[in-house]
């Protein structure tokens, strides 16, 4: 066994470096991560927003649909009738066969409607489920029904919630400070930094003793870049050309957003007149389809008549809910506009 001597050198060493000042480089790029995480936070609200938005547009497209549905069905039973009507008429001799052929076609036209209307509540199930993921072997039970208090609405108070509340400018707004961040922790890189320096250890040098020496030693060190390339400053102004970027579509969402919630607004105006209008045209349609029905009994009105009167009907009642589906359809858009996700499809 050889023996440590003069001529051997042995070193075992611990060393701690601990900075203590990055002119700003990790601090500022500390507090960029922390706000692109809330960024990303808020990017998951607007993912939320958009798929409440097209799960609302969905559900409200099933109640109209089955909502047209029922009208077509009625229409159809409402033709059935006077048919029957007809053709007994026609078989005591008070009715001709073009009264009689009138009525038949008159079903004939209705009964392609109806299987529209009940593939159409298919196709939007279809689409309720695709929104809300689930599967056909869950069955969907609508709840809420196919009806509308008309509201006031004041359009500035709506900006206003829109501009507090919608996810999209809490993205940028963060996105912009942490790009700012960015910037300075860059900057940061141009600048010096100060480290704390320590080492702790054990050594036996060259032609010395052989017992082995315990080294300390601490010290602060002082780095000051002279150049790297110009790296540090490309990337400030690559961060600062990205704010710039970020300011410019920040103002672009605030257009964009304004003119999504005055056209929801307008839309909701505009379809609650219609709501009014054809809520009295389907009363006078109906009216207009009893004393059709009364007269053709009594002799006193033409087959014509009462099929244009069942036609006409059945347009009021189609155009009633025409106009509350837009009405409805205008109320989600509002809400998506100005970032209500509380309110999204009630």
């Amino acid at each position: 066994v050889r023996e440590i001597g003069a001529n051997d050198n042995w070193l075992a060493r611990l060393s701690l470096n601990q900075l203590l000042f990055a002119s700003g480089r990790v601090y500022y790029a500390h507090r960029a991560a922390a706000k692109r995480v809330e960024s990303s936070r808020q990017e998951e609200e607007t993912v939320k927003l958009g798929v409440a938005r097209q799960t609302a547009k969905a559900y409200l497209s099933v109640l109209i649909a089955e909502a047209v549905t029922d009208v077509q069905r009625e229409a159809l039973s409402t033709a059935q009738a006077h048919l029957e009507q007809v053709q007994n008429r026609y078989d005591a001799g008070v009715a001709n066969r073009l009264e009689l052929l009138r009525a038949q076609v008159e079903v004939s036209n209705v009964e392609p409607r109806v299987i529209e209307a009940e593939q159409g509540i298919e196709t939007s199930l279809i689409l309720l489920r695709r929104a809300t993921g689930l599967g056909r072997e869950v069955e969907i039970d609508l709840t809420s029904p196919l009806k509308a208090e008309v509201e006031p609405i004041d359009e500035e108070a709506e900006l206003e919630r829109a501009r507090s509340t919608r996810p999209e400018f809490k993205v940028l707004e963060h996105s912009q400070s942490a790009t700012e961040d960015l910037a300075l922790s860059e900057r940061g890189g141009m600048l010096p930094m100060m480290q704390l320096t320590s080492t702790f250890g054990y050594e036996k040098p060259y032609f010395a003793i052989n017992e082995w020496e315990q080294v300390f030693t601490v010290g602060v060190g002082l780095q000051v870049p002279l150049f790297d390339g110009l790296e540090s400053y490309r990337g400030m102004r690559r961060a600062r050309a990205a704010a710039e970027t970020i300011t410019l579509a920040t103002v672009q969402t605030h257009a964009n957003v304004r003119t999504e919630v005055r056209t929801a607004v307008l839309a909701l105006r505009e379809a609650a007149v219609r709501m009014n209008s054809t809520k009295d045209n389907k009363e006078r349609a109906n009216q207009m389809l009893d004393i059709s029905k009364q007269s053709y009994a009594a002799g006193a009105a033409t087959n014509v008549e009462v099929i244009d009167a069942q036609f006409a009907a059945t347009t009021a009642r189609l155009e009633h809910l025409k106009a509350l589906y837009d009405y409805r359809n205008a109320q989600i858009h509002l809400s998506a506009a100005t970032g209500d996700l509380t309110s999204m499809g009630r």
